[in-house]
């Protein structure tokens, strides 16, 4: 059985997906609404450069949009990095920086709240989570290689096996495909 991960919760058979999925005060997202918010955060994670395991940093108040952009973060392969916002500026920087993270996903009273404390953090993407459009469609991640596997035949060179990967895949160089390498 593949593992589970945080944004897949999403993708199992819901019933009816029109019941709230969560609740904020007197706002709510159905298990609808909150796939499609995941969605849409994702794909904007996507554009900003985002790839397998980088990290993002989610600067908002429990609301629906931190809910979805955790789940988002997930979906777009990455690793969320919680930040409570009644941190200082600095401590908030600080965070971004040591964690390494190329994307926040904050709000705009979060925003004005850091002043210039982001300065120099010039490979931090931002982005507002009230100026996602909640329409847009998330790309197709591509398929990547998660287990390179040598084998010794009793014939012959070694091979590396990649048993996930469409076609015969080189981990030291994705690009090119090796002689070496095959797919089961």
């Amino acid at each position: 059985m593949a593992p589970l991960l945080l944004h897949d919760l999403l993708s199992l058979p819901q019933g009816d997906l029109t019941r709230p999925a969560v609740v904020d005060g007197a706002r709510q997202w159905s298990f609808l609404a909150l796939k499609n918010a995941v969605d849409a955060y994702a794909s904007a994670l996507l554009g900003a450069g985002i790839r397998r395991g980088d990290r993002v940093g989610i600067l908002l108040p429990k609301c629906l949009e931190e809910c979805a952009a955790i789940f988002a973060a997930s979906q777009a392969d990455a690793v969320f990095v919680p930040i409570n916002p009644v941190l200082k500026p600095a401590q908030i920087r600080h965070i971004l920086a040591d964690s390494g993270a190329r994307a926040l996903i904050t709000g705009e009273t979060q925003l004005s709240m850091l002043g210039d404390a982001l300065e120099g953090l010039e490979d931090l993407a931002i982005l507002r989570a009230d100026q996602i459009p909640l329409d847009t469609p998330v790309p197709a991640l591509p398929v990547e290689p998660f287990l390179v596997r040598s084998t010794m035949p009793l014939v012959g060179p070694a091979r590396s096996l990649c048993p996930n990967s469409p076609a015969p895949v080189d981990p030291l160089h994705p690009g090119k495909t090796p002689a070496r390498c095959t797919s089961p």
